[in-house]
């Protein structure tokens, strides 16, 4: 009589984010031995994130933990998902299966990871003499897009002073009095 042993299927290693955008996260994971095609995942952090696709499909098995499958016949080693929100954090797997549709188990997941923030765009100052003795006119226009009425944190520094915050302003236009018109002054927005 034969007999025989089963060896465990090897858990894969888990895949790595190689690149993050405003909008999307790049992944990768290296080729699983007798792979043909992958079955790749992803989790948020924000459960109602992405509540229409479970309810699309009835079949995935996964809902209960909260992952989503996002394709189940993927066969690159690398994935780009975009359309991903500022405000969540993302987990992606991935399960390799062979030609006989024989799944290894999922692979651990990616550490957590956002999308970048958008880039805030700060306008550059330009401060002209004022009026009157000792102030200074400081101008900006507001970026293409932004609100009018936008804050920043205004900061000034002399030729033997580093930048120092003075407050906070609103609109495209500030008068700073009380400057010394002996020193040379620079300003710039936070």
């Amino acid at each position: 009589m034969a007999s025989f042993t089963s060896t465990p299927t090897p858990l894969p290693p888990p895949p790595f984010v190689i690149d993050s955008t405003e909008t999307s996260i790049t992944f990768q994971y290296p080729p699983y031995p007798s792979a043909v095609r992958y079955t790749i995942s992803i989790k948020s952090d924000n459960k109602d994130e992405f509540i229409d696709e479970f309810d699309k499909d009835e079949n995935n098995i996964h809902q209960q933990e909260g992952w989503l499958v996002l394709s189940k016949s993927f066969k690159g080693l690398k994935i780009k998902k975009k359309n991903l929100l500022p405000t969540s954090t993302y987990t992606f797997r991935y399960r390799p299966s062979d030609s006989y549709d024989i799944l290894s188990p999922p692979s651990p997941p990616t550490q957590p990871t956002k999308v970048l923030q958008p880039a805030k765009t700060i306008p550059t100052p330009t401060a002209v003499p004022g009026s009157t003795h000792g102030t200074a006119v400081v101008k900006w226009s507001e970026p293409a897009g932004k609100q009018e009425g936008h804050k920043y944190r205004l900061y000034m520094r002399t030729s033997s002073t580093p930048f120092k915050p003075v407050g906070v302003v609103a609109g495209t236009e500030v008068i700073k009095r009380g400057l010394d018109s002996s020193d040379v002054y620079h300003f710039k927005l936070g």
